[in-house]
């Protein structure tokens, strides 16, 4: 399972979740059967207020959960 968070900065699994998806400057990946971890910049960081693109956010990359600050969404 690919698990994507939401963060501030890229610190590995030592990153701190960040409050809103759309403004992360990036996510965490984590595949929790390789145990690798990829982090991605948000590419679509300056999008207007209510359109973000989370395929675009995740630069294409899947994920089967997200997890952002307070919430969680599933796929």
């Amino acid at each position: 399972m690919k698990v994507g968070f939401a963060v501030e900065k890229d610190e590995g699994f030592e990153s701190q979740v960040y409050g809103h998806f759309g403004s992360a400057p990036a996510f965490v990946i984590v595949d929790t059967e390789g145990k690798d971890v990829l982090t991605v910049s948000n590419q679509n960081l300056h999008h207007v207020h209510g359109a973000c693109n989370p395929i675009m956010a995740l630069d294409g990359k899947a994920v089967n959960a997200m997890v952002v600050g307070g919430s969680v969404l599933v796929h």
